[in-house]
């Protein structure tokens, strides 16, 4: 499974997930894969999803940068980061 993008924070990552269930054997499987943003396409290995189980689950493609540390009054910690990103569902065989 091939995946191409537009966009994203230079100097990040893009963050691949996906997870599919079985409702007849109950099994359940997912993966995370990390490709450098500047990429802009990544191939999820034959492997990777051929273990997952027949049938529904999702496939998403994010991107999270900037992170920094902020304050503010009353707050104990502020994180930020931008984050942009879909969500698909999708049926694996």
């Amino acid at each position: 499974m091939t995946l191409n993008w537009t966009g994203g924070a230079p100097g990040s990552y893009v963050i691949i997930r996906g997870n599919s269930s079985d409702a007849n054997t109950g099994a359940n499987g997912s993966f995370t894969c990390i490709a450098n943003q500047s990429a802009l396409t990544f191939a999820v290995p034959n492997y990777v999803t051929g273990s997952l189980p027949a049938g529904p689950g999702q496939l998403s493609v994010n991107n999270y940068a900037d992170y920094g540390m902020f304050t503010a009054t009353g707050l104990d910690v502020g994180i930020k980061y931008g984050f942009t990103g879909t969500t698909i569902n999708a049926t694996y065989q």
